[in-house]
């Protein structure tokens, strides 16, 4: 979010936008506001420069999207999901790569990422 604006990597923020998401929906949900505004505030350790950017509400809509399919893929798996969820194979298993370090069933996963990341 900083520096020169041709070396910043588009979408970088995608993943911030949605957990940001995320918690306005559960907001939405509690206490119903009459609007929501979400923004990201980015720190810059360096000189604690400060940089607030604005996040569209079209962001609750892809985090709803999100949850409810992920919760269609557990309810149509039932227990014992991680038998039946086979990475690369479904759609968002993973989503992306990194999200392999995170994963409880790194050690026994059979995606081709996790045995690219693996030590």
């Amino acid at each position: 979010m900083f520096g020169m604006k041709v070396n910043r990597k588009p979408g970088a923020d995608t993943n911030y936008k949605m957990q940001l998401a995320t918690y306005a929906l559960a907001v939405d949900y509690e206490h119903a506001p009459n609007t929501m505004n979400m923004y990201l505030v980015w720190y810059k350790k360096n000189d604690s420069f400060i940089r607030e950017t604005i996040v569209s509400n079209s962001w609750m809509d892809k985090a709803l999207e999100y949850w409810t399919e992920l919760n269609s893929i557990l309810e149509d798996c039932g227990d014992k999901f991680e038998e039946d969820v086979v990475p690369g194979i479904w759609d968002g298993v993973p989503f992306q790569d990194w999200e392999c370090s995170y994963c409880p069933y790194y050690s026994i996963c059979p995606s081709d990422l996790a045995d690219k990341r693996r030590k």
